[in-house]
């Protein structure tokens, strides 16, 4: 939702042509980035779901599941009972599930190689 947000703000702005479109797609690039930090480093919550699954779909490593009656229960600490967990329930979802290894690549295709990352090992 807060990218959703980003992306229509920037494209208002190339609209009115008080951004160039590519400052605007290096400001996703970087909101995706800082994003999958953020949820490696600093999320430690599980979610736990309950639902009727309708409809899943899976194609180029990506898992789509549209679900009804749907209970996520969550753990904010990742241990610990769920009895204690808090508890969320909507009559639809949709989670899309993706290799972090694929969005890893991605991204470094975008952006180039993590500086931070060791090179990888080079055979002779």
């Amino acid at each position: 939702m807060m990218g959703d947000c980003l992306v229509e703000a920037l494209e208002e702005m190339i609209e009115q042509e008080k951004l160039p479109a590519d400052l605007a797609q290096s400001i996703v690039t970087q909101f995706d980035q800082s994003m999958l930090e953020a949820l490696r480093t600093h999320v430690t919550g599980r979610a736990h779901i309950k639902a009727n699954l309708k409809h899943y779909r899976y194609f180029d490593n990506v898992w789509q599941f549209t679900l009804e009656n749907v209970t996520f229960r969550l753990s904010p600490s990742g241990g610990g009972s769920l009895n204690t967990a808090h508890e969320i329930s909507c009559d639809r979802a949709k989670v899309v599930c993706v290799d972090s290894k694929l969005v890893d690549e991605t991204i470094e295709a975008i952006t180039g190689p993590d500086p931070a990352q060791p090179a990888p090992e080079q055979k002779p």
